[in-house]
């Protein structure tokens, strides 16, 4: 959505590094996340802009404690 100074967007994410190369989490599986983010810019001037933005990330193995 866009309104003069203002927009947002929504994105989905899917992440999969199945080997371990990035994230070694010492699982067959390696590591596999998906989510989701919403974010709002403001355009302060031509070359300069404000932005504030929400994640959730999900993942079927719990990886952290």
């Amino acid at each position: 959505m866009s309104s003069g100074k203002f927009n947002t967007a929504v994105r989905g994410e899917y992440y999969n590094d199945e080997k371990g190369v990035i994230i070694n989490t010492g699982t067959s599986n390696g590591f596999q996340t998906y989510g989701y983010s919403l974010n709002l810019d403001y355009a302060i001037a031509g070359n300069t802009m404000w932005r504030i933005e929400g994640k959730d990330f999900r993942a079927r193995i719990k990886y952290l404690p």
